[in-house]
């Protein structure tokens, strides 16, 4: 996501009064050269982002961030350097990638919670299995909205 992407978003909210924020989706993930998107976004470009999200001539919009399991608390280093860009979103979204690492969902979950102290915090749920392509199980489902 660059500062042109952020204008489009600021116009569509213009258009659309029920957009109140911006979701980055991937934004750990590699790209198709390899490399992890934030890695190629400084920190100080995500803080501009964010300004411009929250102070602009429509209306405040927050910033979000997707972050899937498999995506932290396997390697404490890469956390850490990674913690910086958490702390600079209004919220993140917490999501499995496969249905088969819903079970760790909780272990997940308080790692997640010691990551994200000031943001705030979502957890989905999906229907799909998308990692696993296939339709998710009632029970996986179940289980989660339990």
């Amino acid at each position: 996501m660059n500062l042109y992407e952020i204008d489009r978003a600021i116009e569509e909210a213009r258009d659309f009064d029920n957009i109140s924020c911006v979701v980055m989706d991937d934004f750990k993930s590699e790209g198709r050269d390899g490399i992890p998107r934030f890695r190629k976004m400084p920190v100080s470009v995500l803080a501009q982002i964010n300004e411009k999200l929250h102070n602009n001539d429509v209306r405040r919009l927050d910033s979000w961030m997707v972050l899937y399991t498999f995506q932290f608390g396997l390697d404490e280093k890469e956390d850490a350097e990674f913690q910086p860009y958490m702390d600079e979103f209004d919220g993140v979204i917490m999501w499995t990638w496969k249905e088969s690492d819903v079970p760790l969902i909780p272990e997940k979950f308080e790692i997640f919670k010691k990551q994200t102290p000031n943001p705030r915090r979502m957890v989905g749920c999906y229907l799909y299995n998308f990692g696993e392509e296939k339709q998710a199980t009632g029970e996986a489902v179940k289980w989660q909205l339990d």
